[in-house]
């Protein structure tokens, strides 16, 4: 669900096509190529703006691929529809199994076929569990199942960057995403670097985020359908996990 807290600390900063230099520990920028209007403010700035435009939606849908399924529970990609009141998703496990999952407060519903299950710690019920809509509920002894589809429906965890945590703040390369032109803002902490794509001439909705660490791999997701998304709802007809499993 959506649920995001935006406070931008200071950082770094250069421009495109420029070229920083360190004398006596500060950062000095030579400028080659000027920018103008709203991708020539400061990264911090232009971070925040992103980030203070994207925190209030109501709805938003994400796309996301990651480069190294493996670091991910096997994922490739999945889309979302998220909103403030629930998440609906599919997630493709390579070319070969598709999950579908609706996120509730206090619920997760997950329809995926046997083969999933069987990677599960429901496994032994593998067959009982495919191809039907099952509910597990926050405290089920099955929870840690939909852990992975809760946390991979939290917008706030791609934007942890929004908050004030030691991070440096750079300006990236101009852009496009879609028919969007954008600027991009790389954001460094810790071991990961994140690269976010804000438009320039509109509303500066986070367009697209690229995420590299060492955990995931690159994570690269675009956003999209700012407050336009359809109500999501449980499914009409469901069964818990403990019901399904007790055949």
């Amino acid at each position: 669900m959506l649920a995001l807290v935006v406070v931008l600390g200071g950082g770094c900063t250069s421009s495109p096509g420029s070229s920083s230099t360190s004398q006596g520990g500060k950062a000095t920028t030579t400028t080659t190529q000027p920018l103008t209007g709203f991708a020539a403010q400061s990264p911090q700035a232009i971070l925040s703006a992103g980030c203070g435009a994207t925190q209030p939606l109501s709805s938003v849908a994400v796309a996301t691929t990651f480069s190294k399924p493996s670091l991910v529970g096997g994922v490739s990609s999945m889309t979302w529809s998220m909103s403030t009141a629930a998440d609906q998703g599919t997630l493709h496990y390579g070319k070969k199994i598709t999950v579908q999952a609706i996120v509730i407060p206090f619920t997760t519903f997950v329809r995926a076929p046997a083969s999933w299950w069987a990677t599960t710690a429901a496994s032994a019920g593998a067959t009982a569990l495919g191809d039907r809509w099952i509910s597990i509920g926050q405290a089920s002894t099955y929870a840690p199942i939909a852990q992975p589809m809760i946390s991979f429906s939290n917008l706030s965890s791609m934007l942890t960057n929004c908050l004030p945590t030691g991070q440096q703040v750079v300006k990236g390369q101009l852009g496009a995403v879609g028919s969007e032109q954008t600027i991009d803002v790389v954001v460094q902490a810790g071991f990961t670097t994140q690269t976010l794509s804000i438009p320039t001439t509109s509303i500066p909705y986070i367009l697209k985020s690229v995420m590299l660490s060492a955990q995931v791999g690159e994570e690269t997701s675009l956003l999209s359908g700012f407050d336009a998304q359809k109500a999501i709802t449980a499914p009409a007809t469901s069964t818990s996990i403990e019901t399904a499993l007790a055949g």
